[in-house]
């Protein structure tokens, strides 16, 4: 099974669409890890997964102390970033050719940087 079909599947993730951060959280956070495929399972997991999670985990913490956004800043950010052109189309999967492909004509996911009091 694809891991885009075990996320999206309505038995496992009820509102799969839905950012619901609360689902990981105690026993039944617990119980749903086991479909959390995005790195393949088993034999046939990613090998750099522990890589990969520490890159994402330093990348993003770096980039969110240092950037801000308009609903969340600190008194020492250097600005604020925000979607830019970006719309739902953007990253609902529309084709999987192995791994999922946007819709075509997408752009992806764009960010733009504001610079705070600037």
């Amino acid at each position: 099974m694809m891991s885009v079909q075990a996320h999206r599947d309505e038995d496992i993730f009820p509102e799969n669409h839905k950012f619901v951060a609360e689902r990981w959280l105690g026993d039944q956070g617990r119980k749903l890890e086991k479909y959390l495929t995005s790195f393949g399972k088993g034999s046939r997991s990613c090998v750099g997964i522990n890589l990969a999670y520490g890159e994402l985990y330093l990348t993003l913490a770096y980039m969110w102390r240092l950037w801000g956004s308009r609903d969340a800043t600190l008194g020492d950010d250097v600005g604020v970033l925000c979607l830019f052109e970006t719309g739902l189309r953007d990253v609902e999967m529309e084709a999987d050719y192995f791994v999922p492909a946007p819709q075509k004509g997408s752009k992806d996911i764009r960010i733009k940087a504001y610079s705070i009091g600037g």
